[in-house]
């Protein structure tokens, strides 16, 4: 997942970035969540420039306008693109700032009911004018520019129908979570850089207002959250709000040295911080805790009613989701009866698995699935017993990995990538991993849940790191923002179905590249794989069939192998943020046919290589527009195709 991502990612989410009431990943997919803490999808999968060391380096608006239209030479697209831009930015303050853009550095964002169907009014002002511009009088670059756009456009108005910025409520999207990330976000690098942030805060208490406001008007209309997302909601903040002074993330800038900063004024900026959070925003933090609980919390829909099919007057939400997450035109129940096929496949895989390893020794476990994944879950040799060695997996997985990957990339981005733990005060409510982008002064950050180590499971430890940092979600992102002759909208932007269909084929492929020491490792593979299956067929449960939320962990506890906690959460996500699931195995899925399409056709002529970078060159597409490339490079008859103009070290 990728939060920032969305982010993250970030994994690291496309509408209102920074705005909260939108579900998505984010410190920033996506995205590309990561995958991931909920905030708006334009911050999920948007990400940043490569990142720079020392003090703070702002681009002048001669750059930053200079990016917006990279790589596009017809002016027509150029000024629509600018503008479409600096609309962006100016709306997502917060999201300009992780990508380098300081002029609204002091600024939070509208956050109004107003403010939010302004954004979606402005969306349709977008998609007007891009189709007044015939693909056809395009140069072929210009023309996959404005596709993409488009698609992004019509992403952004797929949120509409289902106004979750009037009831989404979840641990992980909530005012508190999406206030804590905008401080722990905020580049602290020099002195002005505090007042900066001052400002912002000085912004959250109508911020959060606006929230409660909103949430009011979704009570008028009938729409409330889930009564168990809101009560996690609320746990998460307890234990945000009562975090001793020492470890609490909204007392943190200042808190650690800063390179070019004093220690005398360093300490005296981290002690007015501390003053400001006390008198100007944990009141109003508390006030919105208090509303979660009193107001929110009796009207909140009962487990019965958890999901889409128990809210009233969104019938189009959840097609519209589909359409947004997935980028094709699929309804939910062929997505769910391709989830059922999933699982059967990769059932048999299991089994075969199991035989090699288990069939002399111990035959139940070679021909039984439920003894099977009872073993993986209970067995104590299968848990860690500390959070450093959790993180230790990481590190060896994504070493191990880097020194691999050049065997099937032509190019790879030179954007660091490093292991960290996710923090202290989000890691019991969230999910087992996320990617956060590259931000300014940032390297990407693969971020592994370490808590309660005894719950995560070893055997899986690997795939995921694969899927979060390399050659998953980093490889793909970080090569994405080098792309340097390519608008900043591609680059830093993200499609669910791209992102991590990109990163659960990169699981698959990391057993190619003999990246699974063991056979149980490979069955950590197969449960991650069959994870991503379930998806499928559980989300279509809950939001077309009106699964409830324990069906639903019934049906996942018996057709995959994950631990309880992780089912818990995940069930919590898919009802709290629908659709998005869908698209990680069949983005993967399309991945995996385009690649055996173009291998069949081009025979001797097929290089992974030369796959990979079709794949990648263009970043982030709709999953038909993807099609569309690898049809034309095999109908060119392969080979590797002309280089894109990025900051990015070829591979030896």
């Amino acid at each position: 997942m990728v939060q920032g991502a969305g982010t993250p990612a970030g994994s690291r989410p496309r509408t209102l970035a920074g705005a909260p009431g939108f579900p998505g990943a984010a410190h920033t997919s996506d995205e590309s969540v990561v995958l991931l803490r909920l905030l708006p999808l334009l911050v999920l999968l948007g990400c940043a420039r490569k990142p720079t060391g020392g003090s703070a380096v702002h681009p002048d608006t001669t750059t930053l306008n200079a990016d917006a239209i990279a790589g596009v030479s017809d002016p027509r697209l150029q000024r629509i693109l600018h503008d479409h831009w600096e609309d962006a930015m100016a709306r997502s303050p917060t999201w300009a700032t992780q990508l380098g853009d300081r002029r609204f550095d002091g600024q939070l964002g509208d956050t109004s009911t107003r403010a939010i169907r302004n954004h979606y009014d402005a969306r349709r002002l977008f998609l007007e004018r891009i189709h007044q511009l015939d693909p056809t009088t395009l140069p072929p670059q210009d023309a996959l520019t404005r596709a993409v756009f488009e698609a992004n456009l019509q992403a952004d108005l797929a949120l509409e129908p289902c106004q979750f910025e009037l009831w989404n409520v979840t641990s992980s999207r909530n005012a508190v979570a999406d206030h804590v990330r905008v401080i722990a976000d905020h580049p602290l690098q020099q002195s002005t850089d505090f007042g900066s942030l001052a400002s912002r805060i000085k912004q959250m208490p109508p911020a959060v207002e606006a929230e409660m406001q909103r949430l009011e008007e979704g009570l008028r209309l009938g729409l409330t959250a889930d009564a168990e997302a809101v009560r996690r909601a609320v746990a998460f903040i307890d234990r945000t709000l009562d975090a001793p002074l020492a470890e609490s993330p909204l007392f943190a800038p200042g808190r650690d040295p800063i390179e070019g900063i004093e220690a005398s004024d360093l300490k005296r900026l981290h002690l007015e911080h501390g003053a400001q959070v006390r008198a100007v925003l944990l009141p109003s933090l508390q006030a919105y805790r208090r509303f979660l609980h009193e107001r929110i919390l009796p009207a909140a829909r009962t487990p019965d009613q958890a999901t889409l099919t128990g809210l009233p007057g969104l019938p189009e939400c959840y097609a519209s989701v589909i359409r947004r997450h997935t980028t094709l035109s699929k309804t939910p129940e062929e997505i769910h009866a391709i989830g059922m096929t999933e699982i059967a496949s990769v059932h048999a895989e299991f089994l075969a698995l199991a035989d090699r390893m288990f069939g002399a020794e111990q035959p139940e476990l070679a021909t039984d699935l439920s003894a099977l994944f009872a073993h993986l879950r209970s067995s104590p040799d299968l848990r860690f017993d500390t959070p450093e060695s959790i993180l230790a997996v990481a590190e060896e997985s994504l070493r191990a990995a880097e020194a691999a990957v050049p065997a099937v990339f032509h190019t790879l981005p030179s954007t660091p990538c490093e292991v960290r733990p996710i923090p202290a005060n989000v890691a019991p409510f969230t999910y087992v991993a996320w990617y956060e982008p590259p931000a300014v002064n940032k390297p990407g950050i693969y971020r592994v849940n370490t808590h309660a180590p005894e719950t995560r499971l070893r055997h899986e430890a690997r795939a995921l790191a694969f899927h979060e940092s390399v050659p998953g979600h980093h490889l793909q992102i970080a090569y994405a923002t080098e792309l340097s002759e390519t608008p900043a909208f591609r680059r830093h932007g993200g499609i669910t179905a791209y992102v991590e269909g990109w990163a659960l084929y990169s699981e698959r492929l990391a057993d190619e590249l003999s990246l699974y020491p063991s056979d149980l490792d490979r069955l950590g593979m197969l449960s991650f794989d069959a994870w991503r299956s379930a998806r499928l067929v559980v989300d279509t449960g809950l939001h077309h069939y009106g699964w409830t939320r324990e069906e639903a962990e019934a049906w996942m506890q018996a057709n995959t192998p994950l631990a309880a906690n992780n089912i818990a959460n995940e069930v919590d996500r898919y009802i709290g943020w629908p659709g998005q699931a869908l698209g990680y195995k069949l983005g993967q899925l399309e991945v995996l046919r385009l690649r055996s399409h173009a291998q069949t056709t081009l025979g001797e002529a097929f290089a992974l290589a030369d796959f990979h970078s079709v794949v990648l060159d263009s970043g982030p597409v709709p999953l038909t527009v993807l099609a569309d490339r690898v049809e034309a490079w095999v109908a060119q008859g392969g080979g590797p195709p002309e280089p894109p103009k990025a900051v990015a070290t070829p591979t030896p």
